[in-house]
C-alpha cells in the first residue's frame, strides 16, 4: 500500500510493526482470553486500511469549546469513606467488581456498565437524551442476526435516533475504547486512550458503527455515507494514558466528560483520585458534580492575581475563631454541676456557666505557642499551625492505660477541683471543657517522646526570668494565667516529670528519645500457647506449594484450636481468647484456615465443618468433635510415619533412604516467560514445561527433572525419576545403596498410586537393589509436605525473574532453594509402564491403603498393605506369585517411543509451530542475549520433533548397586550362654545363710535360710 495515500501523510508515520513507543506493562496472575497475533503485519495493514474513512482530528464544532475543567481534590471523609467502601462494597455491588477501582487493576465490564448508567441518570433532560450500549453489544455487531437477537433481549428499548449522544464501550485485544454517535450532528468520535498501540481495529470498529446505525435506520438512501463524519483522533488530540491499567477508566470518564458537553481534559496523574471518585459515585448511585470545577477562560485568574493572592493568604493575621454555641455543651454542663454542686455548693460552680474573662487576668500569649485548636471560645486564643496540633484519625488503641485514666470524666472532675497555692483557684476558673481539651491536646498523641517536647516548650515560652522584676514561670491555658501546680493538674502530669523536664531545660539540653519505644515484653503465657501452637502447626498443618502459607484442616476454627489449647494446659493459667487470636496473628501470620482453595480438599473435613454448624444439640457436637478427633488422628499417623521416616534416614545414611516425589504446577513453569508481560506478549502462547522434584533427606539433595508434553503424564515418569536418583546417590555410597528405601508418593492414581508402582517396588527388591522398599501415602487433602514447599519457593522466584530458555529456567530453580536443585531435561525415558503391563495380573482395592511394604523373605519377596502405617493396624499380605508370575529382566525394558496419532502429542507438536511461529515477537522483549535465545529454540523445536532415544541411565547399572549382604551374626551359642550367666547374676534371686555362733566349731544341723527374690530394680 502506498504510504502517500494514506490519511496520516499530513502527519508522521503510523508505528511499524513492533515499534510503539508506549510502555505497556501487564501485572502477573491476570487471566487474559487475548486473541493471538494482536499486532502483525497483516493486523497494521488492516487498521490502515480501516482508517480510510476515520479523520484524525475532533470535529470543529466540539473543539470550538473555551471551558476549563478541573477536577476538585478530596476531603479526608471522602478518603476514608472510599477505602471503606473498598473492603466491603455496598449491596448490589460484588466485592470482585469494586477491587477493580483500586490502583494497578483493570476495570471490570459490569463497572463499566454501571457507571454508564450513572453518567446517563446524571446527564439526561428533557433537551438532552443520552443513552448507552453495555459491554457486550460491540461483539454481538459481528453479524447482522447476532445483534437483532441482542436487540431482541433488551429490557428496554434504545432510542438513538431521538438521542443526542449515545456510547458503545469498545473492548478488543484486551483495550477498552469509545464509540459516540452524534445522530442529530451525523458524527462518529472512536476515542482511544492508546491510540498509537492499534489494539483497537480501526477498519472493524468502522464497520460495526455503521452496522449499528443501520440497525436504527440511521444509514443514509443508497448507504452513501459522505454526509456523515468519521472522526478517530490521534494522540495529541485526546488524553492518552502512560500504563497498561487505566484503559477503563479513561473510557467512564470520556463519557462523562462528553455527555456533560466538557471538553477532554484529563492526564493519566488524574486517575488515582478519579478511581476514588468512582468508588464513591458507584457506592452513593449517583455522580458527584461538585467534584468537577467548571469555569470559563475569562473567569480564571492570572498568573500575577494567583500570586497576589498566595501572597496574602500566606501573610494573613491570626485571629481567634468565632466563639462556640452557648448550649453545646449544655447536658455535660448540667449533669456534673448537678453531681458536683452537691458537694460544694452551687456558688462555687457557676463561674462554669460565665464567660470567664471576668476571672482572673488575662495573659500575654503573643509568644507562647502552647495553646488549644479553634474550637475555643472567643477568649481563648487559636492554636497556630505546628507539630503539637492534634492528629485527625486517633483511635482507642493508640492510648495506653494512663491515658484512657487522664481522659475520664472522673479525672478531669477531680482536676477541676484541685486547690492550688496562689489565691485565684487556678483550676476552678478554667471549667472542665477547657480541662478536657487541653488533655486530649497533651494526651491523645499518646507518645512519651513528643510530651517531653510539649512540656520543655511550655517551659520556653512561659520562662520570665530574664524580665525585669520576674524571676519564675509564667504559665497560660486558654488566655487564662495559672500557677505551675495547677498546670501540672489540668494537664495531668506528674510532678516528678514536670521537675525533671524543668532539670533538662534549664541545663540547656536536649529531650532524649526513649529508648524503650517498640519494645515489647512476652509474658510466660504467650510463650507457652506460642509453642503450643507451633507443634500444632507441625502436627496438623500442610505447607502450600504456592505460597508460604501453612494450612490447616478446613474442618477446624479458631475457636477450636483455643479449646485444645485449654484442654492441653487445664492445670495452669493459659491466655483469654481475645489474647491468644493476638498471639496467632502476629507470631504465625502465614498460618491458615482456609475456606476456598483451587487444591483438592478432604471431602471429610468438609464434612465435619459443615456438620459442626449446623448442629444445634449437645449430643451431636461432641459426635461431630469425636469424629473430628479421630479423623485428626489418621492424617496426623501418617505424617508423624513420614516424619519418622526422615528422621532415621538422617541418623542413619548408611542403612536407610528416605526420597520424597511430586510434580510442580505446570502453569508456573511455562517458558518463555517474564517477570513484566506486555499486552502484546498476552496473545503469544507460551510452551509448557513440567517438573517434577524430589527431596533425599538423608543426603539433603533436592532433584527436578523437567520434561515436556511429548511424554505422556504417568508412571513412567515417576519411575525414571526414581531410577535417575537413585543411580545418582549411589556414587555417593561406595557403590551400593542402603538396605532400606522409604518412598513418599502423592495420591494421584495417574502417576505414583496404582498397581505399576507396587510392582516397581516388588521389582527392585527382586533385583536385591533394595531388601525393604516402604511407599507411604498421606490423607487425601493433607498430602501438602517439604517438596511442596520447595515448589512454593520456585512459584514465587519465578514471578519476579526472567526464564526465556530451559537453562535460564533451571538457574532460576538452583538460586530459589537451599538445597540448590540439580536439574536435568528428560529427553528421554524407558518405557517400563509397558513391560510390566504384559507381566502382572489385574487387582482392586489397592486405592484405600496408605501403606505398602515389599521386602525379601527367605529370599522371596513379599507384598503387604495396610490402611494407615499404626502397628495395631491389620496388615494384608498381597500374593506375588499370582500378582507378578514373572519379574522382567533389565533388557527387556524399552525406550520410550512417541505416538504421533496421539491428541497430546499433536497438541504438543502444535504448541511448537506456535513458538515457533512468535519467535521474533518473543525477541523483542527486553532480555540479555538474544542470540542465544533464537539459537537455544531453534534447536530446542528440532530436537522435540525427532523421536527420543536411549536415556543417559542405564537400567543394568541397578544391579551393579545392590544393597549389602546381612553380615554373620556375632552372637553364637557360647556367646549367648555366657550373657545368659551374666544376667541370672544380676536380676537372679539371692539366697542368704545364717550360720553357727562365733567359737562353735560344729557346724549345726540346723540351718536359717532365708531366700528372698529381689530383682534388681526393687534393690536400688
Amino acid at each position: 500500500m502506498d504510504s502517500q495515500k494514506l490519511p496520516f501523510s499530513n502527519r508522521e508515520p503510523p508505528l511499524e510493526f513492533g515499534t510503539q513507543e508506549v510502555k505497556i506493562i501487564r501485572r502477573k496472575g491476570e487471566k487474559v482470553t487475548a486473541r493471538k497475533n494482536l499486532v502483525t503485519p497483516r493486523s497494521l495493514q488492516d487498521c490502515l486500511e480501516g482508517g480510510k474513512m476515520w479523520e484524525s482530528k475532533l470535529p470543529e464544532w466540539y473543539s470550538s469549546t473555551q471551558l476549563l475543567v478541573r477536577q476538585r481534590p478530596m476531603d479526608i471523609e471522602d478518603q476514608q469513606k472510599a477505602a471503606s467502601w473498598i473492603k466491603r462494597p455496598p449491596p448490589g455491588v460484588l466485592l470482585k467488581d469494586i477491587k477493580t477501582l483500586q490502583d494497578g487493576e483493570w476495570l471490570s465490564a459490569f463497572v463499566i456498565e454501571e457507571y454508564l448508567k450513572l453518567v446517563q441518570k446524571a446527564s439526561s433532560t428533557e433537551n438532552h437524551k443520552v443513552e448507552y450500549f453495555d459491554c457486550s453489544a460491540y461483539s454481538q455487531l459481528r453479524s447482522k442476526s447476532a445483534f437483532s437477537s441482542y436487540r431482541r433481549r433488551l429490557k428496554t428499548k434504545k432510542d438513538v435516533a431521538g438521542s443526542d449522544v449515545v456510547f458503545l464501550p469498545v473492548h478488543q485485544s484486551d483495550h477498552w475504547g469509545l464509540l459516540v454517535f452524534y445522530p442529530k450532528k451525523k458524527t462518529v468520535l472512536l476515542l482511544d486512550s492508546l491510540s498509537s498501540s492499534h489494539f483497537i481495529k480501526k477498519k472493524t470498529a468502522l464497520e460495526r458503527s455503521k452496522a449499528l446505525l443501520t440497525s436504527y435506520d440511521l444509514a443514509p438512501s443508497g448507504k452513501k455515507w459522505d454526509q456523515w463524519t468519521f472522526s478517530a483522533p490521534d494522540a495529541d488530540e485526546i488524553p492518552q494514558q502512560t500504563n497498561s491499567d487505566d484503559c477503563g477508566v479513561f473510557v467512564c470518564q470520556f463519557a462523562y466528560y462528553l455527555a456533560c458537553g466538557y471538553p477532554l481534559q484529563l492526564s493519566q496523574l488524574m486517575m488515582s483520585r478519579i478511581r476514588k471518585w468512582m468508588v464513591l459515585e458507584l457506592s452513593d448511585g449517583s455522580i458527584r458534580e461538585h467534584r468537577v470545577k467548571v469555569s470559563t477562560a475569562a473567569e480564571e485568574p492570572t498568573r500575577r492575581k494567583r500570586h497576589r493572592l498566595s501572597l496574602s493568604r500566606s501573610k494573613k493575621r491570626h485571629r481567634s475563631p468565632p466563639p462556640l454555641p452557648e448550649n453545646k455543651h449544655h447536658s455535660v454542663r448540667r449533669s456534673i454541676l448537678s453531681v458536683l454542686g452537691k458537694l460544694k455548693g452551687e456558688s462555687s460552680f457557676k463561674m462554669e456557666e460565665e464567660d470567664g474573662s471576668d476571672t482572673g487576668n488575662e495573659a500575654d500569649v503573643s509568644s507562647n505557642n502552647i495553646s488549644l485548636d479553634a474550637s475555643l471560645p472567643s477568649t481563648c486564643t487559636s492554636t497556630p499551625k505546628g507539630k503539637f496540633r492534634k492528629k485527625r484519625g486517633f483511635t482507642k488503641k493508640e492510648q495506653g492505660k494512663r491515658a484512657k485514666q487522664a481522659l475520664s470524666w472522673e479525672a478531669i472532675r477531680e482536676a477541676w477541683t484541685t486547690p492550688c497555692r496562689c489565691d485565684t483557684d487556678c483550676c476552678a476558673k478554667l471549667g472542665t471543657e477547657r480541662i478536657a481539651k487541653a488533655r486530649k491536646l497533651f494526651w491523645q498523641p499518646y507518645n512519651r517522646h513528643k510530651q517531653s517536647i510539649f512540656i520543655r516548650e511550655a517551659f520556653q515560652s512561659a520562662d520570665r526570668r530574664k524580665e525585669v522584676k520576674m524571676d519564675h514561670y509564667q504559665f497560660s491555658i486558654c488566655g487564662f494565667l495559672v500557677c505551675h501546680k495547677a498546670w501540672c493538674a489540668i494537664y495531668g502530669i506528674k510532678k516528678s516529670r514536670f521537675y525533671e523536664v524543668k532539670k533538662v531545660y534549664e541545663a540547656g539540653q536536649d529531650i532524649a528519645p526513649d529508648g524503650r519505644k517498640g519494645m515489647e515484653y512476652k509474658t510466660k503465657r504467650w510463650l507457652i500457647a506460642k509453642e503450643w501452637l507451633g507443634k500444632y502447626a507441625k502436627k496438623f498443618g500442610d505447607d502450600m506449594p504456592n505460597s508460604k502459607n501453612t494450612n490447616l484442616p478446613q474442618c477446624a476454627t479458631k475457636k477450636v484450636i483455643f479449646e485444645s489449647y485449654e484442654d492441653d494446659h487445664w492445670d495452669e493459667k493459659t491466655l483469654k481468647e481475645s489474647r491468644f487470636r493476638q498471639m496467632w496473628k502476629k507470631e504465625f501470620p502465614n498460618l491458615k484456615i482456609p475456606r476456598k482453595t483451587r487444591f483438592t480438599k478432604c471431602t471429610e473435613c468438609d464434612t465435619l465443618r459443615k456438620l459442626l454448624k449446623s448442629a444445634k444439640t449437645k449430643e451431636d457436637i461432641k459426635e461431630v468433635q469425636d469424629r473430628r478427633t479421630a479423623h485428626f488422628g489418621l492424617q496426623n499417623s501418617a505424617r508423624q510415619k513420614y516424619y519418622k521416616h526422615i528422621k532415621k534416614a538422617r541418623n542413619q545414611p548408611e542403612n536407610y533412604l528416605s526420597i520424597i516425589i511430586d510434580s510442580m504446577d505446570q502453569n508456573k513453569s511455562a517458558i518463555p516467560q517474564f517477570d513484566t508481560e506486555t499486552k502484546l506478549q498476552a496473545s503469544l502462547k507460551p510452551l509448557r514445561v513440567h517438573l517434577t522434584g524430589a527431596l533425599v533427606h538423608g543426603q539433603q539433595r533436592a532433584f527436578v527433572y523437567a520434561w515436556t508434553e511429548k511424554f505422556r503424564m504417568d508412571t513412567n515418569i515417576t519411575v525414571n525419576v526414581l531410577i535417575s536418583i537413585l543411580l545418582e546417590l549411589a556414587k555417593d555410597y561406595n557403590g551400593h545403596l542402603p538396605n532400606t528405601l522409604y518412598l513418599q508418593l502423592d495420591n494421584s492414581a495417574k502417576e505414583c498410586k496404582n498397581k505399576y508402582i507396587i510392582a516397581f517396588a516388588a521389582w527392585l527388591v527382586h533385583l536385591r537393589v533394595f531388601r525393604k522398599v516402604k511407599l507411604g501415602y498421606l490423607m487425601p487433602g493433607h498430602t501438602h509436605e517439604d517438596v511442596d514447599q520447595m515448589f512454593s519457593r520456585f512459584s514465587t522466584h519465578l514471578d519476579k525473574r526472567n526464564a526465556a530458555t530451559i537453562p535460564e529456567l533451571f538457574q532460576r530453580l538452583t538460586d530459589a532453594y537451599t538445597p540448590h536443585a540439580e536439574c536435568k531435561l528428560m529427553t528421554s525415558m524407558w518405557d517400563f509402564r509397558d513391560v510390566i503391563d504384559k507381566k502382572i495380573a489385574a487387582i482392586s482395592g489397592h486405592s484405600r491403603p496408605h501403606h505398602f511394604t515389599a521386602k525379601l523373605v527367605s529370599g522371596k519377596v513379599q507384598l503387604r498393605a495396610k490402611l494407615w502405617p499404626d502397628p495395631q493396624e491389620e496388615e494384608v499380605e498381597i500374593p506375588v506369585n499370582r500378582f507378578i508370575p514373572s519379574f522382567p529382566t533389565c533388557t527387556s525394558v524399552k525406550e520410550w517411543r512417541i505416538n504421533k496419532d496421539d491428541s497430546r502429542v499433536k497438541e504438543h507438536m502444535s504448541a511448537l509451530k506456535s513458538v515457533e511461529d512468535d519467535l521474533e515477537k518473543w525477541a523483542e522483549t527486553p532480555m540479555g542475549d538474544k542470540t542465544n535465545f533464537l539459537t537455544f529454540w531453534t534447536t530446542f523445536i528440532s530436537d522435540e520433533r525427532r523421536q527420543p532415544g536411549k536415556p543417559a541411565w542405564q537400567l543394568n547399572d541397578l544391579q551393579n548397586h545392590r544393597a549389602p549382604a546381612i553380615d554373620k551374626s556375632v552372637i553364637d551359642n557360647e556367646t549367648r550362654t555366657s550373657l545368659d550367666k551374666l544376667s541370672r547374676k544380676n536380676t537372679g534371686p539371692i539366697q542368704i545363710v545364717v550360720k553357727n555362733k562365733p567359737g562353735n566349731r560344729k557346724r549345726s544341723s540346723t540351718q536359717n535360710t532365708i531366700a528372698t527374690s529381689c530383682p534388681k530394680k526393687a534393690r536400688k
